[in-house]
């Protein structure tokens, strides 16, 4: 379709649909956005481009909220719950939404000011380049600050382990974050974490202020109508060299007593958070303990489904759930405070949540395998899960393999 023919559509919410062979989201976004916005690619979902978008700040308590502002289609607003409560939102006002070979734009502006923008929009994609350049790959530094070095983060395990043995929680999950000076476009990160990540929940949220990429594999909530999914991850070993590497570190992950008992113990602690607002005797196990791979860890994950009970939604399943028990440990409460205590500084968005909020359905995916770029500083943290078994070297050497591909995304992304 021509981009005349914008001129020619229904106000007061003008639609225009492109057919572009081999269209990437990221040069979409690229090419189209100018200011606040967001590119949401979640599998089983069309890619999403919120741009223009009005910035909402969302209260401490903010699930009523959200389900209030939630919409259907192309202007739901997207945006992350930060781990300590709070979130923060991008209403749409112009948007884009990717059909493998074909870019649908939609407008909230009125009569003729809505459809000379979809014009503009329209002859700025036909005219540009829609496979976004790749950045090449860099070697990460070995002198990286972070929160937590080796003898800290190893001493933090041990401390936590005395607490589990005294009964205090069962397991706790200790994270530490690194930070590196940015410069260059946080589209490039994106960009370079999707390059190898294709089937996870990607997202890229400009807030003019701070930008987040992140690639993450595990769903915390997705709600369609009535039946509402979590689906846990937990238990963790290194990627092979080969297929045959591979499979060997798989079956020893699969049948190694810690991280099995780890997996049961957050997947029953996943069950129990469905289980508050989902109808009695319909919260199942729908897959257990099976492998997923991704570019340099191999995880556990299992999912769990439930319908919701009467009078509930998604946005109760996600207030039980959040934040997920793979990222704090059980009981939640006991070990958020352990946690707070040995990491000594806010989360915020990592380990949150982060997805779009539609009247009819939700998805948010949690906060993990994620960068925040904010005043010149890109952030990339990660944890592991330690219980009375934990080995403090090893654990921290998981936290080390998690970071490694957004790390390798931040310094191939920025300028040399």
């Amino acid at each position: 379709m021509h981009c005349g023919d914008a001129v020619g559509l229904a106000s007061p919410a003008p639609a225009l649909s492109l057919p572009l062979k081999g269209a990437d989201p990221v040069a979409v976004y690229h090419a189209l956005a100018d200011g606040p916005g967001y590119l949401l690619e979640f599998p089983g979902l069309p890619a999403t481009v919120g741009l223009d978008a009005e910035v909402i700040t969302l209260p401490h308590d903010p699930y009523d909220t959200l389900r209030a502002i939630s919409c259907d289609g192309p202007f739901s607003p997207a945006g992350y719950l930060g781990y300590e409560g709070g979130g923060h939102f991008l209403a749409a006002t112009d948007a884009v939404l990717i059909y493998q070979d074909q870019v649908t734009l939609f407008s909230r502006r009125e009569g003729r000011e809505g459809k000379a923008r979809l014009a503009r929009m329209a002859d700025l994609l036909l005219s540009c380049d829609l496979v976004y350049p790749l950045p090449p790959d860099r070697e990460i530094p070995r002198d990286l600050s972070a929160t937590m070095d080796r003898p800290t983060y190893t001493d933090g395990v041990r401390n936590l382990k005395s607490h589990i043995r005294d009964g205090d929680c069962y397991q706790a999950v200790l994270s530490r974050r690194t930070d590196i000076p940015f410069v260059g476009r946080p589209l490039g990160i994106y960009a370079k974490l999707r390059s190898h990540n294709p089937s996870c929940y990607g997202y890229f949220l400009d807030y003019g202020y701070t930008q987040v990429a992140g690639e993450s594999p595990e769903m915390l909530v997705s709600a369609a109508g009535s039946t509402i999914t979590t689906v846990p991850i937990a238990g963790t070993r290194p990627r092979g060299k080969s297929p045959a590497e591979d499979a060997v570190f798989a079956a020893d992950l699969l049948n190694d007593p810690k991280e099995r008992s780890e997996h049961l113990m957050l997947v029953d602690l996943a069950r129990n958070d469905i289980g508050r607002v989902a109808e009695y005797g319909s919260v199942a196990v729908s897959r257990y303990a099976e492998v997923a791979r991704y570019p340099t860890v191999q995880h556990i994950v299992s999912t769990v489904t439930g319908k919701a009970a009467a009078g509930r939604d998604g946005y109760d399943a996600l207030r039980a759930c959040f934040p997920a028990g793979t990222v704090t440990g059980a009981p939640k409460k006991r070990a958020m405070e352990l946690i707070a205590a040995a990491e000594h500084s806010p989360r915020g968005i990592y380990s949150g949540a982060v997805g779009i909020a539609g009247r009819e359905s939700l998805a948010f995916a949690i906060t993990i395998r994620t960068v925040v770029v904010r005043d010149g500083i890109a952030s990339v943290q990660a944890g592991a899960g330690i219980v009375a078994g934990s080995d403090p070297d090893r654990e921290f050497d998981e936290t080390m393999m998690k970071a490694e591909h957004c790390l390798r995304a931040v310094v191939s992304a920025g300028e040399v």
